[in-house]
């Protein structure tokens, strides 16, 4: 069964390379176009979205053609929307001179020399990653890698990276050794998706209060994680907001 499986990796690579090869052969590159995927296509989110929305305030980039690829495509004002893995999505990974995506990629791509590929990732790797995880002899993530193709599929994406982005010096030296990337080529300046954060005003945060029937008096956070880690964050957050919060606050 495993034989089978690799046999037909082989030939889907095999195919998809050819396939790549002839589409980057006839299309050519457009400086003005900006290719965006979140989560192998799975929404309008995260750091490429906060990045798109960020482009699209800029009348510097007001002649760029935008397009978001989504495997159940939306409305997304001021954007081309394409279905990913469709004859449209293959055109414009061709056309696209960036590429803006947030996490690994199929290790079939083809990135042209002139293209730009910025990585943002999309979390704090509190946990291990690529090089960094044991080689146990157990098989890795939903597609049932060894550790050897695990660790191939990362670096086969991350050669291709221009640009990766971190959210802090902790990520930096993490990212460097999980993906074995130039700690020269990493962007430390923080997740485009947490600019809201600092930027938001009062009055949008009581709308967005009122919106999700929130007291205007209680301190809310979010915290995103599972299990165990989620727990950590919790009490890590809870601690914090006991020691620079006024006694008596309601969270």
């Amino acid at each position: 069964m495993k034989i089978i499986v690799r046999i037909k990796k082989k030939v889907i690579a095999l195919v998809m390379f050819f396939l790549l090869s002839t589409v980057n052969f006839f299309v050519k590159t457009d400086d003005k176009t900006i290719l965006f995927i979140a989560f192998d296509g799975r929404g309008f989110l995260d750091n490429p979205k906060a990045i798109f929305e960020a482009i699209k305030a800029d009348d510097k980039f007001k002649n760029y053609q935008l397009v978001w690829a989504l495997n159940q495509p939306i409305n997304i004002q001021g954007s081309k929307v394409i279905r990913k893995k469709s004859c449209r999505y293959y055109y414009y990974l061709s056309k696209a001179k960036y590429w803006v995506f947030n996490n690994k990629m199929p290790e079939f791509l083809i990135k042209k020399p002139e293209q730009i590929y910025l990585q943002t990732w999309h979390g704090t790797p509190l946990k291990r990653l690529a090089h960094d995880m044991p080689d146990n002899g157990l098989t890795y993530y939903r597609s049932k890698q060894s550790y050897q193709e695990m660790v191939t599929s990362y670096d086969k994406d991350s050669q291709l990276w221009d640009y990766l982005i971190s959210p802090n010096a902790f990520s930096t030296d993490v990212f460097a050794s999980a993906f074995k990337f130039s700690k020269e080529k990493m962007i430390e300046v923080g997740y485009p998706r947490n600019d809201c954060l600092t930027t938001t005003s009062v009055d949008e945060i009581v709308k967005l209060k009122r919106k999700y029937h929130l007291p205007r008096e209680k301190k809310s956070f979010y915290t995103h994680q599972h299990g165990e880690m989620m727990r950590i964050h919790l009490k890590a957050i809870l601690s914090i907001c006991n020691l620079i919060l006024p006694s008596g606050t309601t969270y």
